[in-house]
């Protein structure tokens, strides 16, 4: 009896720990007019629009493989192109649970300054029960998620977290695109 006193109180603690700290920190996604909006407004400096279109439409063509399947509208006049994308987010390493992600990216030009914004997210369900081939809007999910009444909160938690750092990084990326010093003297 003493042996198994003994063994509980040394395997609870570590069972405890093991459980590790839920992460409880706000996720904040920017929403506007009710849906998922990102958007990013660059000065760069003594560019002109020639030069900052041409470099966001090779940046569509590194970040996204094919910027033929990926761009949906690109007039170097009107300084405009528009994209989609698609990424994956794992929101459960146990069961394998992960979403697709679908949003559209829309770049305007202007001499000197450019911006960008991404929204119309969608997403399906891949490598569990629920799995299905249709895209959904992400605005109902998010709503439950940031009330309280979502059924898979932890799942959410990582989806939504990830989307934001996803989306985040690619701005930052394009940012990064954008502001490089052309240096095309070979």
């Amino acid at each position: 009896m003493k042996k198994l006193i003994l063994l509980s109180l040394i395997v609870f603690p570590i069972l405890a720990f093991c459980q590790g700290k839920k992460d409880r920190t706000p996720i904040v996604i920017p929403i506007k007019d009710g849906k998922i909006f990102y958007e990013q407004i660059v000065t760069v400096d003594s560019a002109s629009k020639s030069d900052l279109y041409d470099k966001s439409r090779k940046w569509l063509a590194e970040a996204f493989n094919d910027s033929k399947e990926v761009i949906k509208v690109d007039n170097k006049e009107s300084g405009n192109i528009v994209g989609s994308g698609i990424f994956d987010i794992v929101t459960n390493t146990f069961f394998g649970s992960a979403s697709r992600i679908s949003f559209m990216i829309d770049i305007t030009i202007k001499d000197s300054k450019y911006r960008a914004q991404v929204y119309q997210f969608s997403y399906r369900l891949l490598n569990n029960q629920y799995a299905t081939d249709k895209f959904s809007p992400l605005e109902p999910v998010w709503k439950k998620f940031n009330e309280g009444n979502s059924m898979t909160p932890n799942d959410d938690r990582r989806l939504f977290k990830g989307i934001d750092d996803k989306i985040k990084a690619l701005l930052e990326d394009l940012k990064i695109s954008m502001t490089k010093v052309s240096n095309d003297n070979f």
